[in-house]
C-alpha cells in the first residue's frame, strides 16, 4: 500500500520507506508520506513545543519535538515537517519519528532541505520505541533526496524510524530550520 505525505523539517523532509520483496533484490515502496493536510496532517505556526506533539492519521502517526507540520516554505506538495532549532534554547533540537512500526525496512529515502547548515540524524528502533540504534548523521546540501539504509535483508519485524536535528559547527547565529 503506498500513501505519499509530504514532511518538512527545519529541515524539511518527505520520505518513502521500502523492502526487499523477492531473492531478486527487487524493492518495493511499503510507506511514504508527505505531511499533507489531505493525508490528516493538521499545519500549524508552533515551532518550539518542547512536549511531543502526536499529527496524521490513526494508526500511522507521527511525533514531533521543536517543530511541526507547516505550510512555511514545504519542499514538496503544500506542507511539510519543519523541525527547528532556536539560539534562545540551544538545547531544543527538534525530532521527529514515526509512532508506528513498520515492517521488513530495508532503507528510507527522504526529501529535505535546511537552513543555516543544518543536518540531520537519522536512526532507527525495533523495540517500539524504546531505543534507537544505528544513527547516521546525513549532511543535508541542498534540497536533495538522502536514503538512509537500516538493513539489506529488510529482517527487522517492528521498526520505527526517527530523524534529529544535528548543528553544525560552527554553530548558527540564529533559528534554523
Amino acid at each position: 500500500m503506498k500513501k505519499t505525505i509530504p514532511w518538512g523539517l527545519t529541515w524539511f523532509m518527505a520520505l518513502m520507506l521500502v523492502f526487499s520483496i523477492n531473492s531478486w533484490g527487487q524493492e518495493q515502496v511499503i510507506y511514504s508520506v508527505g505531511f499533507e493536510d489531505s493525508e490528516s496532517f493538521t499545519a500549524g505556526t508552533t515551532y518550539n513545543n518542547t512536549d511531543i506533539h502526536y499529527d496524521g492519521p490513526t494508526g500511522e502517526q507521527w511525533g514531533t519535538f521543536y517543530g511541526t507540520s507547516s505550510t512555511t516554505s514545504p519542499i514538496a506538495g503544500s506542507q511539510s515537517m519543519q523541525m527547528r532549532w532556536y539560539d534562545s534554547a540551544v538545547d531544543n533540537l527538534g525530532y521527529t519519528f514515526t509512532d508506528f512500526d513498520l515492517n521488513n525496512v530495508t532503507k528510507v529515502d527522504f526529501l529535505a532541505s535546511s537552513t543555516n547548515g543544518i543536518n540531520v540524524a537519522v536512526s532507527y528502533s525495533v523495540d517500539g520505541g524504546n531505543s534507537y540504534v544505528g544513527e547516521e548523521v546525513i549532511s543535508i546540501t541542498g534540497t536533495d533526496t538522502y536514503t538512509y539504509n537500516i538493513s539489506a535483508t529488510g529482517e527487522f519485524e517492528n521498526v520505527r524510524i526517527k530523524f534529529s536535528i544535528v548543528l553544525p559547527d560552527p554553530i548558527p547565529g540564529g533559528t534554523s530550520r
